[in-house]
């Protein structure tokens, strides 16, 4: 069974953004080595994705301003499909119940389908693109912007 827990365990939150299977695919090319990554402390709050008592990933939510989260995703691949959409369906309501915050949004580069589908999937709907600003592997990516508000703030 998946739960969510908020962490400040940085060596957890270090590890998993290390693993080669991640970092291939989170990482630009201003990224820096994986060996020298250190996840940022200035105001994130890491929620551990916990599965048989050890985190599985983790999700990093960079307040934006007191209405807006940032979110972003990092899952290992040892989670199944299924794992991976009940830690994506267990994080809005996570965020509700422990924030003010009345909307998360994540930012995805073009050349990650995978994880555009995964926000789709986890109820995110495309609000935006930046154009030519995630540079991997020497060719500059379009950004989709997606996001989700919390369900009972009515929308002008």
């Amino acid at each position: 069974m998946i739960t969510l827990q908020r962490t400040r365990d940085m060596d957890v939150i270090r590890e998993i953004a290390r693993d080669s299977r991640i970092w291939d695919q989170m990482a630009d090319d201003h990224s820096g080595s994986r060996e020298e990554y250190e996840p940022p402390s200035d105001g994130a709050v890491y929620v551990a994705v916990m599965l048989n008592g050890r985190a599985e990933g983790f999700f990093a939510l960079i307040p934006k301003t007191p209405t807006r989260i940032e979110v972003h995703t990092c899952l290992t691949p040892d989670l199944s499909p299924w794992q991976k959409m009940e830690a994506g369906a267990q994080l809005p309501r996570w965020v509700w119940a422990n924030t003010s915050c009345i909307r998360i949004y994540t930012e995805i580069p073009t050349c990650n389908q995978a994880a555009y589908g995964f926000a789709k999937a986890c109820g995110m709907t495309q609000s935006g693109v930046e154009p030519q600003c995630f540079l991997k592997g020497g060719v500059l990516h379009d950004v989709y912007v997606m996001g989700m508000n919390r369900p009972t703030i009515e929308q002008g």
